[in-house]
């Protein structure tokens, strides 16, 4: 098989082309390889390696997400107890204007009014971060459904290996002694690329 007939059957079998370049980047194409030599190479130097790369990806995601959403109800929580509070707030000063009959009370006012300006401030701020926030998580939910997505067809992959490999082995054993022999030699240096 070439190179590009080697990317094809990677992507038939629903790998991306950037992982079918980077899975036969150690293949010597100028041997002519089959598929199994090139399967068996995958295997052995880059669905390994790059499964455990992708597995680690997804937990640093799975802890992220999880950092991020408690981020998000922390601030939810925050934003919730700020907005009662100033809301008692002004219902105390509101309380205290009433009690008043001297010339203060339009400065008290003018004060209040501010102060309510500055919640209200503050209140379209913690809305703008939550909403960053969400966002962000949304976006790290999808790149951990994509590498979830990704480690399945790895699998996949090794496990269709696993299989030939067996079937190979099962029609060697068929062999009388001197053909068992060449064919196990055969398939030995098959393996070693």
């Amino acid at each position: 098989m070439n190179k590009t007939e080697t990317i094809e059957l990677l992507k038939s079998e629903n790998w991306t082309g950037a992982d079918a370049i980077r899975a036969i980047e150690f293949i010597d194409f100028n041997t002519d390889p089959d598929e199994l030599t090139i399967r068996q190479t995958i295997s052995a130097r880059f669905v390994g390696n790059e499964l455990k790369t992708r597995q680690s990806a997804q937990g640093q995601q799975k802890r992220l997400v999880t950092t991020k959403t408690n981020q998000v109800e922390q601030l939810k929580q925050q934003y919730q107890a700020d907005v009662k509070q100033l809301n008692l707030q002004i219902e105390l000063l509101n309380q205290q204007i009433k009690g008043f009959d001297s010339p203060d009370i339009a400065q008290k006012i003018v004060f209040l009014e501010q102060q309510y300006q500055e919640a209200i401030a503050q209140n379209e701020f913690q809305k703008n971060q939550i909403k960053e926030l969400d966002n962000d998580n949304r976006s790290l939910v999808k790149v951990n459904d994509m590498l979830k997505q990704d480690n399945k067809h790895l699998k996949n992959i090794v496990d269709a290996i696993r299989l030939q490999i067996a079937q190979d082995m099962k029609g060697i054993l068929k062999h009388q002694d001197g053909d068992l022999r060449q064919a196990i030699l055969k398939l030995f240096k098959s393996t070693q690329g």
